[in-house]
């Protein structure tokens, strides 16, 4: 999420911002709407009882948004994602790392668990600080 009153916010937009200007178009499995639409509201009741405002990132808009690749959960998914050597994750970590090593994709995460077992599957797996210093970083003109 690139709301303004998270901690990690700048480095969230910088991401977004590269993944924009790149026209990268992540996939996200279709049940991932969920987790953002409740992190989404977990942070407006937490502005509305603070007495703040929702704010995000500025440069995200109908005319410019950020496009991202749905993909359906379906048999087809399961078929071509499932890995029982992957380590153990809750289904909602373990479904983020089986693509991305299905995929042979990076996966960017700030979930603990969620990166140790991507590193050990083989995984490409950065924190959000980790992949700007990698990626964005390098490719800014000086």
């Amino acid at each position: 999420m690139t709301l303004a009153s998270r901690d990690r916010h700048p480095d969230a937009k910088r991401l977004c911002d590269f993944i924009q200007q790149q026209r990268i178009r992540p996939k996200v499995p279709i049940y991932a709407l969920f987790e953002i639409t409740a992190a989404a509201r977990q942070e407006k009741i937490r502005a509305v009882s603070q007495k703040k405002s929702l704010k995000g990132n500025q440069a995200l808009t109908e005319g410019s948004p950020l496009v991202i690749d749905y993909v359906p959960m379906d048999m087809g998914f399961f078929n071509k994602y499932f890995d029982p050597s992957i380590p153990y994750l809750k289904a909602g970590d373990l479904v983020f790392v089986a693509m991305a090593r299905g995929d042979d994709a990076i996966l960017v995460t700030e979930d603990n668990n969620q990166y140790k077992a991507a590193k050990a599957s083989g995984v490409k797996v950065y924190r959000i600080k980790e992949f700007i210093d990698t990626f964005v970083d390098v490719a800014a003109p000086n």
